[in-house]
């Protein structure tokens, strides 16, 4: 069986369009020559809770998965010293009606775009998918991190960005 795909690095100055077209060409390299394109298998349930882009950047919100089947891609991300955009127990309600695309932080912005680009629905960033204040989903979610970004579509990792504000 074939390896991973290798990652995509790109140079701080590559052109955003470039970059896209790359990942796309990756990602349908590996679905049309790996078991994880074979149609016969099942998408991957959701998480507890994703980022639903389905109907457009200007309508972003997360979701409860709720054992529904469907791609996501997971952004692994560094938070930095600034403190990026959360989801609480006093602003979920909100985040579950919708999150204002100029309050969503630059390095969500772009994990956002590749996402719709690559045409997938749904989008998985910890921050925004686990209720922050709120310990027992904390330690609830983080038992199961490991498979949340294992059955991720794609994983965008932000090796470069040193907070959510950077660019991806």
């Amino acid at each position: 069986m074939p390896g991973p795909e290798p990652a995509i690095h790109a140079p701080a100055n590559s052109d955003p369009r470039d970059v896209l077209a790359k990942a796309a060409a990756v990602v349908q390299h590996c679905l049309s020559h790996h078991s994880c394109g074979d149609n016969t298998r099942a998408s991957p349930v959701l998480p507890t809770r994703a980022l639903y882009i389905g109907e457009g950047l200007d309508n972003v919100r997360l979701v409860e998965g709720a054992g529904r089947q469907a791609p996501y891609v997971c952004l692994s991300h560094c938070w930095g010293s600034v403190q990026p955009l959360k989801t609480t127990l006093s602003n979920a309600h909100h985040h579950f009606k919708s999150i204002p695309w100029a309050a969503i932080p630059r390095l969500f912005q772009d994990a956002l775009l590749v996402t719709e680009r690559l045409g997938v629905g749904y989008v998985w960033i910890d921050s925004l998918c686990i209720i922050q204040d709120d310990v027992a989903d904390r330690v609830r979610e983080s038992k199961t991190m490991s498979d949340v970004y294992e059955n991720a579509h794609v994983t965008i990792s932000a090796t470069s960005a040193q907070d959510s504000r950077s660019p991806l």
